[in-house]
């Protein structure tokens, strides 16, 4: 038989033995990794992987764990992250205080200890930022008609193309189209004008 397809070598606690392509064996003494087509195991210190080429394959310690069913399916677990897949539809991630999911191509979140984003394709997002602080700023979106955003000093609200409301220290203004405006406006610590107007009955300004 020739050398390259059949061998077997021993050096001290060191063994390897070979009959390509089937078998394949190798050990010494904190590991050990065989292979019997298409099934493959090794252990290593803590650490043990198996594998059936080329669909699967799976490793184990005590500091993570990975799986793979290829092309399907993926999992990954750590104590300081988590990742799994299944293709081509859904995907998860945990790392630290970020976490990610998704299910495609349709929806979307991510949460950290400072903001959220979820988004539902293609009609819906919103986003949350500043979330430690005591005023955090956040907005939504309904495609195509409505949009808010609130912030520490201000809000707005649209609703497409009929209604409108606005509010920080100095202004409120809301309108609802063509009906309706209620605007008020303070200029000064003592000074404030308003303007209301209702179409076609009703229309009131004064300062």
């Amino acid at each position: 038989i020739p050398w390259p397809i059949w061998g077997f070598t021993q050096k001290g606690e060191e063994k390897n033995l070979r009959v390509l392509p089937f078998y394949f064996s190798a050990s010494q003494q904190n590991s050990e990794k065989k292979f019997v087509f298409p099934y493959y195991w090794a252990t290593e210190d803590n650490t043990s992987t198996k594998g059936l080429l080329p669909i699967w394959y799976s490793s184990q310690s005590p500091n993570h764990s990975e799986n793979w069913l290829f092309p399907f399916y993926y999992r990954y677990r750590s104590p300081i992250k988590e990742i799994s897949f299944i293709t081509p539809f859904f995907a998860w991630e945990k790392n630290g205080q970020r976490n990610q999911k998704a299910l495609f191509p349709i929806w979307y979140q991510k949460t950290t200890e400072q903001s959220s984003l979820q988004i539902l394709f293609p009609l819906y997002a919103s986003h949350v930022g500043d979330k430690k602080n005591d005023h955090p700023h956040s907005r939504k979106y309904i495609f195509p008609t409505y949009f808010s955003e609130t912030k520490k000093d201000r809000r707005q609200r649209m609703l497409l193309p009929i209604a409108y409301s606005f509010a920080n220290e100095q202004r409120d203004l809301d309108f609802l189209f063509p009906l309706y405006l209620n605007s008020t406006t303070r200029e000064q610590e003592n000074e404030v004008s308003h303007l209301r107007f209702i179409t076609p009955l009703y229309n009131d300004g004064s300062a």
